[in-house]
């Protein structure tokens, strides 16, 4: 018992996560993030430091990301409109002193095209020339192109959000969980911390308090419009794709995620009903 214990008992940790799964689930929802936010033009460089003499010790103390290793923070040397000479920042030895080498790359225009888009005052305006929209001294994130040495691609950190969590649904156990877009730039967990509205996930819950109330996969549910009045509020909900589909199979309610088909059912027992079930399942404040 105790620290010692904690930290010297030789204690073996084990867990459901699956490190090849956890990798690929990481960086596919940073590449969700990421080409979303590009859509949305570049915001400016991560900060600006003076480059008159050794660049590398200034851009040494910025911070970066540790857990996303693809990603170097490097310095802009010169803009044209071809694109942009950059410095990388530079390692550190064990002593933690700085590495005397320094390693110089390229951005060409095409590798930062999404930023020909930036803001200026608030206001999006195109740029015709990477030089428009950095300058010698900024800061930026880049990632080195896949076989090649010294050319690179222009990156921003995400202003969206997300999280991510794989399941095997036949025995529950979590695969991946990623809680964000970077650990070392927000340490909260949007896979386990966040409060969401649980959307169709909670449909099962509705169809299963259906199935133990007297209807069975092939009762018949009406995917038609509906309105519901509660006190002075009036709320109509919609199909996704706005279609009705009319007489319909509650199995294919559940199977197609019908909206429409689950408020009707939900009415219909009443949801004193359903709140019983969720509560059955964990599902309550």
């Amino acid at each position: 018992y105790g620290e010692n214990a904690l930290y010297e008992g030789g204690l073996s940790v084990r867990t459901t996560l699956d490190p090849n799964i956890q990798l690929i689930a990481r960086k596919s929802l940073q590449n969700g993030l990421l080409k979303y936010d590009m859509l949305r033009g570049y915001r400016g460089p991560v900060t600006h430091i003076d480059i008159s003499g050794d660049w590398g010790v200034p851009l040494g103390n910025a911070k970066g990301l540790e857990d996303v290793p693809e990603w170097k923070l490097a310095v802009v040397l010169d803009s044209s409109a071809d694109g942009l000479t950059i410095g990388i920042q530079p390692t550190r030895q064990v002593s933690g002193e700085l590495v005397k080498d320094r390693v110089q790359g390229t951005v060409s225009k095409d590798d930062m095209g999404f930023a020909m888009r930036h803001f200026v005052n608030g206001k999006s305006v195109r740029a015709k020339s990477p030089a428009e929209v950095l300058e010698p001294g900024d800061v930026v994130f880049v990632q080195k192109n896949e076989g090649s040495d010294n050319t690179y691609m222009l990156r921003q950190v995400p202003e969206v959000e997300g999280g991510l969590v794989a399941m095997d649904p036949h025995t529950g156990r979590v695969l991946a969980m990623v809680g964000g877009f970077s650990y070392a730039q927000s340490e909260f967990n949007r896979a386990t911390q966040a409060m969401r509205q649980p959307g169709s996930s909670f449909k099962p819950i509705v169809y299963s308090a259906a199935l133990d109330n007297g209807y069975t996969p092939a009762s018949v549910i009406m995917d038609g419009p509906i309105t519901i009045q509660s006190g002075n509020t009036t709320w109509t909900p919609k199909n996704y794709d706005g279609t009705v589909a009319g007489p319909a199979t509650l199995r294919s309610g559940i199977e197609k995620s019908r909206n429409l088909m689950t408020v009707r059912l939900a009415n219909d027992m009443g949801m004193k009903l359903v709140v019983e079930y969720a509560e059955r399942f964990g599902v309550y404040d």
